[in-house]
């Protein structure tokens, strides 16, 4: 399993815009992804509600984790296949 993660101090600087992008990007191309939302505000999982309610989506794994939480869901996610995990 990989793990990507988007980083920056800066609000406001599109590391949820990149993050999404790059999951459905590697959806696409078969990878089993996930992405785990680390802010407070969880901007991704509210993306991944919204699309969850389009027709022609497919279901992403998106969840807000909190940080002291990561490594018990990050073994989850490899004991169940996942392919990457984008942070």
């Amino acid at each position: 399993m990989k793990i990507l993660s988007i980083i920056t101090q800066k609000g406001g600087a599109g590391k949820t815009t990149i993050a999404t992008a790059l999951a459905v990007a590697a959806e696409k191309d078969g990878l089993n992804t996930a992405i785990l939302d680390l802010d407070d505000q969880a901007t991704s999982c509210f993306w991944g509600d919204i699309r969850q309610g389009l027709n022609h989506a497919p279901a992403l794994a998106v969840k807000d984790v909190k940080a002291i939480r990561l490594p018990h869901v990050l073994e989850a996610l490899k004991s169940a296949g996942c392919d990457l995990v984008i942070l």
